[in-house]
């Protein structure tokens, strides 16, 4: 009985050696789990300041993700929230732009002063500005008709001075 134990004892000890032995090198092993994509970031900037009525302003987004610039020609949503401000390239108060270098770059302009909001989007990446358009101060009013003589002083004489 003695043998017996001690056989099958031997056998068990026997068969881990060999299990152990062929799973080492032989075996497959998992993949490495790929890297989690980095979180695209956006950086909106209005390059316009002071804005004023009627001028030409500009801003741009940049675009980055895992911190390098973002391919060129990716698409960058942007939309402006007042209703008097519109983009130049179509006259439009939404466009979408691609990227040069992780950039994307607009140019718009506003009819009326107020508060304006500048929004842009790559995926899940957003920013928004706020901005005053402001009336130039130093803009030159257009006199909206001619000067009129409305009474001559004194109303009587000869016409030539005297």
């Amino acid at each position: 009985m003695i043998k017996v134990r001690a056989f099958v004892s031997s056998l068990s000890v026997a068969g881990v050696l060999v299990l152990t032995a062929c799973s080492k090198s032989d075996s497959p092993t998992a993949p490495r789990p790929s890297p989690t994509p980095s979180a695209a970031t956006l950086q909106l900037a209005v390059e316009s300041s002071p804005a004023y009525v009627g001028d030409v302003l500009s801003a741009r987004a940049q675009v980055t993700v895992g911190g390098s610039a973002v391919a060129d020609g990716s698409p960058v949503a942007f939309a402006l929230g007042l209703n008097q401000c519109l983009f130049a390239e179509n006259a439009s108060p939404t466009i979408t732009k691609t990227t040069v270098a992780g950039i994307a770059r607009v140019t718009f302009s506003c009819t009326a002063a107020g508060e304006v909001e500048l929004s842009a989007r790559y995926g899940s990446a957003n920013d928004t500005k706020r901005f005053t358009v402001q009336y130039n101060p130093n803009a030159i009013v257009p006199a909206t008709s001619a000067p009129s003589i409305f009474q001559l002083d004194p109303s009587v004489g000869n016409g030539k001075g005297g």
